[in-house]
C-alpha cells in the first residue's frame, strides 16, 4: 500500500504542476501579451507589432500545448479518475514530440531579449509597460 500511495501522491504532484504552469503561461498572454498587440496598434507606441510578435512568437503553441497536457492529465488522475492501476505515461510520452516547441522558444531567446531591451530604452515603450 506505501507503494500505491506514494504512486498517488507523485501523479497529484505532476497534475498540479502542470495546472500551475499552465496558469502561469496564460497570465503571461492575458496580462502581456494580449495588452501589448493591442498596444502596438496605437500609433506612436513605442512598441511596434513585429516587436511583440518576436517576443511572443512561441507562446501560444506552448500554451496550447500545456493546455492540452493538462486536459489529458485531468482526465486521466483528477477527481476520482485516479486508481492503482492508472498509468501516465502514454501521456507524457504523447507530448515528447512537441516538446521541440521549446528549442524554437530558446533559440529565439537571444532577439526576444533584445527587443525587449529595446523596449526598455524607449520612453513610449515603457510608458505602455508600466500600464500593463
Amino acid at each position: 500500500m506505501k507503494a500505491e500511495k506514494q504512486r498517488a501522491l507523485v501523479a497529484e504532484e505532476l497534475l498540479e504542476t502542470e495546472r500551475s504552469y499552465a496558469r502561469s503561461l496564460h497570465v503571461v498572454v492575458d496580462v502581456f501579451m494580449k495588452p501589448l498587440r493591442t498596444a502596438s496598434q496605437a500609433a506612436r507606441a513605442g512598441v511596434s507589432a513585429a516587436s511583440v510578435d518576436l517576443v511572443f512568437a512561441h507562446w501560444l503553441p506552448l500554451t496550447a500545448l500545456h493546455d492540452e497536457l493538462l486536459a489529458q492529465l485531468e482526465r486521466r488522475i483528477g477527481g476520482d479518475a485516479w486508481h492503482s492501476a492508472t498509468c501516465v505515461g502514454d501521456v507524457i510520452s504523447g507530448i515528447v514530440p512537441y516538446l521541440r516547441m521549446y528549442t524554437a522558444y530558446v533559440d529565439a531567446f537571444d532577439d526576444s531579449a533584445a527587443a525587449v531591451a529595446k523596449w526598455n530604452r524607449s520612453h513610449r515603450a515603457t510608458q505602455v509597460l508600466q500600464v500593463l
